[in-house]
């Protein structure tokens, strides 16, 4: 995700605690919270400590008392995290509303705030929600947006000169030149070329109809889903059921993050198929499978969508269902060696580093520190 690609690039030169906030009364059924510890707990995964919530820690909304005490004691947690690093800047890096409360006990000396998705066209949005967003905003020394849409709804909810930061790729690891790509994939042994993929979490923002029609129509192309199969309205759960009548067309779901390089790489063709109607959020989505996409090798096909406009020359957009049929059949037989070259190269040009180069450059004048400068958290 987006938050692990940035976080753990920060943390190659400053302490860096990554929370989820303290557990909910609803928490209370799942294998994580029963599994979590009493007193809570950070490990270590690429550098960054994440922290595991304590037990006893519980927010219930119906009793706001109690849950701003309970974030203020989890904000106290993560200071202590952060013990060795106490005389730096302390920065509170914000990807979405829901803990600006935590961030707010912290008293950072800089609040970050990034939307990576048009938050209020998401499921479950609220007006606490929207409530949160805007103080967050105005609290907020920076602002990003993973999309110019974003950047634009954060103008119109007060920010003052929000940044587009879009997302980016791991280079290293999606390059069809690179070792991850070229690993064994067990995963798609069972199935024949050629493979025509989607990857990521297969949502109601997926157009899972557009796929039914194309797996039905072209039987001797394999389609390929993969990711888990969550959040679906009553429109995409209908095309579910079509799809999983389709002989040619294969949910592999959740997979192992090292493992996806290498099934991107093995598709003869990926997809970024997504619906455009005014229910879902796709018309501000920057989706970080784009240069991953481009990173691995293979053609790509999307949906016409924003965000795609200045990839044309190396993404093919489908304006229709008819679209579709064509575009995936030209890329399948037009696939040469200097068109995966070219997309490639737009690839290396969004790697996450540099992205990450342009946040940190700007975490540190905003906090008045020098570029060569380590002293933050």
């Amino acid at each position: 995700m987006n938050r692990q690609q940035i976080m753990s690039r920060l943390a190659c030169d400053v302490p860096v605690v990554y929370t989820q906030g303290p557990w909910s009364l609803w928490d209370r059924q799942s294998e994580e919270f029963r599994g979590s510890p009493i007193l809570g707990r950070t490990t270590q995964h690429d550098g960054v400590s994440v922290d595991v919530p304590s037990r006893l820690l519980v927010t219930w909304r119906k009793w706001p008392a109690l849950t701003r005490f309970v974030e203020a004691l989890h904000a106290r947690r993560l200071r202590r995290a952060l013990q060795s690093a106490r005389d730096l800047p302390l920065v509170a890096y914000l990807f979405g509303p829901e803990l600006l409360p935590v961030a707010t006990s912290l008293r950072p000396d800089l609040l970050v705030y990034h939307a990576y998705d048009l938050f209020e066209s998401t499921p479950g949005w609220s007006a606490r929600d929207d409530a949160l967003q805007r103080a967050a905003i105005a609290r907020a020394g920076l602002v990003f947006g993973s999309s110019r849409t974003i950047v634009d709804r954060l103008e119109t909810l007060g920010a003052s000169a929000p940044e587009f930061v879009p997302n980016g790729v791991d280079f290293a690891a999606f390059s069809s030149s690179g070792f991850a790509a070229h690993r064994p994939c067990s995963a798609l042994e069972h199935i024949a070329q050629p493979r025509i993929g989607y990857t990521g979490r297969i949502n109601r923002k997926v157009d899972l109809a557009l796929i039914a029609g194309l797996a039905s129509r072209h039987p001797n192309w394999q389609f390929v889903m993969v990711g888990p199969v969550v959040d679906l309205d009553h429109h995409s759960e209908s095309a579910l059921a079509r799809c999983k009548q389709l002989s040619n067309l294969y949910f592999l779901g959740a997979q192992p993050v090292d493992r996806l390089p290498a099934l991107v790489a093995s598709m003869s063709v990926n997809l970024l198929a997504y619906r455009t109607s005014n229910d879902v959020w796709t018309q501000g989505i920057y989706p970080l499978k784009l240069h991953e996409y481009l990173a691995a090798g293979p053609p790509v096909v999307s949906a016409d969508l924003p965000y795609v406009d200045e990839f044309r020359d190396v993404v093919a957009v489908a304006g229709n269902e008819t679209a579709w049929d064509a575009l995936i059949d030209r890329a399948l037989e037009s696939d040469h060696v200097e068109n995966r070259a070219h997309r490639a190269d737009v690839a290396r040009r969004n790697d996450w580093s540099a992205r990450v180069e342009h946040i940190d450059g700007r975490i540190r004048a905003a906090l008045g520190l020098s570029a060569s400068s380590q002293r933050l958290r």
